[in-house]
C-alpha cells in the first residue's frame, strides 16, 4: 500500500509544470521600464527551465525599433558602463500577444484558459492560454500604470479592475488550473487590487506599492553617474520599476537554494525605499525556496554608481523636460528628437494636459461633494465596480480617459462611488466638464 502511494507521488510529481503569464501593460518610450521589466523577467525563466511554450508573454512591442531608441533591437534593465545585457533577446520570436491585442480581455482570457475574441468573432493575438492544471505552479506578473482598484493597458486603457483580477483567480480555482499561482505587480496604488479582496485558495500576490501611493521609476536619468546610461549613452528614460528591479536583481544573485519566497518579499520590501512593498493571499507557502519557482543558476547584478528615480505619475513630463534640454543642446534640432518648436509643443501639451487633470477632478468632487468636503483624499477601498464602470466609460467618452498623471485622481471617482452618489449623476457631471 505504501509502495502505490508512493508510486502515485511520483507520478504527480512528474506529471506537476510551471507556467507563467508575464504583461507589460503600456507603450511609448517614455515607458520603457515595463517593457524591459518584463523581458528581464522572461529570461529569468528561460534561464530557469520555463518551457517558452508554457511562458505566454504580452508586450506593446513598440521600443526596440524605436526611433529614440539608441540601441535598435536591444532593452536594457539595468545601467551599465559597457555595453550591458539586452534582456530582449528571444522575447520578438516568443510573443504570444503585441500592439493592439494587449488588452484587458486578452490577459483575462490568457489567465481563465479562453481565449479572446474580438467583435467579429477571432481570435485576439496568438490565442495563447494557459493550459495548466491542479498539479501545476503558475507565476504571473505586471509592470504598467495603475490607479485605485485597476490597472491599464496600452494606450492608457484602464479597464482590467481589481474585479475582474480576483473573479480570474476564482475561475481559475474552480477549473483546477494550479497547485500555487505566485503574482508579483507593478503598479501605482497596486495594493487596492488585492486589499480585502483577493480570497483565492492557493494565491500569493506581492504588490509595489501600498493602495495610495505611487510606485517609482527606476534608473533614471540625472544620477552622479547618469542611471540610464548604457555604454555611455544616455537613454533618457527609466530602465526599471524599482519594485521590479529589487525583485529581478534578488532572484538575479540569490543563493536560490536557501532563500525563500518570504525572505525574497523582505528583501524586496528593504530594498524598495519610494513605497511600500505589501504582501497579500495565502502565505503557507512562501516557505517555498526560489529554486522552486526559478530554479537557474546564480547571475549576480553588477552594482554601479548610486542611482534614483521618480514618481510613475510624473515619468512623461520628465521624459519631455529631457528631451527639450537635448535639443537645445543641439542648436534647435536634434537627429533623434527632431525640431525645439515639436519637442517644446509637446511638453506644453503635457503641462495643460496636467493642469487640467488637476481642475477637472477637483471641480466634480466640489461641485458634487462640496467644496467643504475634505474626503477627496481619503482611502475607500473600491467596492462599488458597477458604478466605476459607468463612471469609467463616461470618463472616456467625454473627457479622453485617465493620463498616466491623472490616474493619481482615481480614487476622487471610487470614493464618491462609495459614498453613494449615483453614477449616472458623476457621468453627467463629467460630460459638463469636458465640455
Amino acid at each position: 500500500m505504501l509502495g502505490r502511494v508512493f508510486l502515485l507521488c511520483l507520478i504527480a510529481l512528474a506529471s506537476a509544470d510551471r507556467w507563467a503569464v508575464l504583461i507589460a501593460g503600456s507603450n511609448g518610450f517614455w515607458n520603457y521600464r515595463h517593457q524591459a521589466d518584463v523581458s528581464h523577467a522572461y529570461q529569468i525563466l528561460i534561464k530557469s527551465g520555463y518551457s517558452p511554450d508554457k511562458i505566454i508573454l504580452m508586450e506593446y512591442n513598440d521600443l526596440v525599433n524605436n526611433t529614440q531608441n539608441h540601441f535598435k533591437g536591444k532593452l536594457f534593465n539595468h545601467p551599465s558602463s559597457g555595453p550591458g545585457k539586452d534582456v530582449y533577446q528571444g522575447v520578438a520570436e516568443n510573443l504570444a500577444y503585441s500592439g493592439a491585442d494587449v488588452t484587458t480581455d486578452a490577459f483575462i482570457g490568457v489567465l481563465t484558459g479562453v481565449p479572446a475574441t474580438d467583435a467579429n468573432g477571432k481570435i485576439v493575438g496568438s490565442g495563447r492560454v494557459l493550459k495548466s492544471t491542479d498539479q501545476d505552479e503558475v507565476f504571473i506578473y505586471y509592470s504598467d500604470h495603475g490607479g485605485r482598484g485597476m490597472i491599464c493597458m496600452p494606450g492608457m486603457k484602464c479597464d482590467c479592475t481589481a474585479q475582474k483580477i480576483n473573479g480570474a483567480f476564482d475561475i481559475m480555482s474552480q477549473k483546477k488550473m494550479f497547485k500555487k499561482l505566485v503574482f508579483y505587480l507593478e503598479a501605482c496604488e497596486s495594493g487596492s487590487i488585492f486589499d480585502g479582496l483577493l480570497k483565492t485558495p492557493g494565491v500569493y500576490a506581492l504588490s509595489a506599492s501600498n493602495p495610495t501611493e505611487s510606485s517609482w521609476g527606476w534608473y533614471c536619468s540625472g544620477t552622479s553617474m547618469g542611471g540610464d546610461k548604457v555604454d555611455g549613452v544616455e537613454m533618457g528614460t527609466c530602465l526599471g520599476d524599482q519594485f521590479s528591479i529589487t525583485w529581478m536583481e534578488d532572484t538575479d544573485g540569490a543563493d536560490r537554494s536557501s532563500e525563500t519566497l518570504q525572505r525574497q518579499f523582505q528583501n524586496v520590501k528593504a530594498g524598495t525605499t519610494k513605497s511600500h512593498v505589501m504582501q497579500w493571499g495565502v502565505t503557507s507557502y512562501t516557505s517555498d525556496l526560489l529554486k522552486e519557482w526559478f530554479p537557474a543558476p546564480k547571475t549576480p547584478t553588477p552594482k554601479e554608481g548610486n542611482h534614483t528615480g521618480g514618481s510613475s505619475r510624473d515619468a512623461k513630463l520628465t521624459f519631455l523636460n529631457w528631451v527639450v534640454k537635448k535639443v537645445e543642446q543641439s542648436n534647435g534640432d536634434h537627429p533623434m528628437y527632431g525640431s525645439l518648436a515639436a519637442a517644446q509643443s509637446a511638453l506644453a501639451e503635457e503641462l495643460a494636459s496636467r493642469d487640467a487633470a488637476d481642475k477637472l477632478f477637483t471641480s466634480v468632487w466640489d461641485n458634487l461633494m462640496g467644496s467643504t468636503d475634505y474626503g477627496m483624499s481619503a482611502y475607500l477601498p473600491p467596492r462599488n465596480f458597477a458604478c466605476m464602470d459607468t463612471v469609467r466609460e463616461a470618463l472616456y467618452t467625454h473627457c479622453g480617459g485617465f493620463t498616466e498623471y491623472s490616474l493619481k485622481y482615481s480614487g476622487v471617482l471610487v470614493n464618491m462611488c462609495e459614498r453613494g452618489v449615483a453614477p449616472v449623476t458623476i457621468a453627467k457631471e463629467l460630460e459638463k466638464l469636458c465640455l
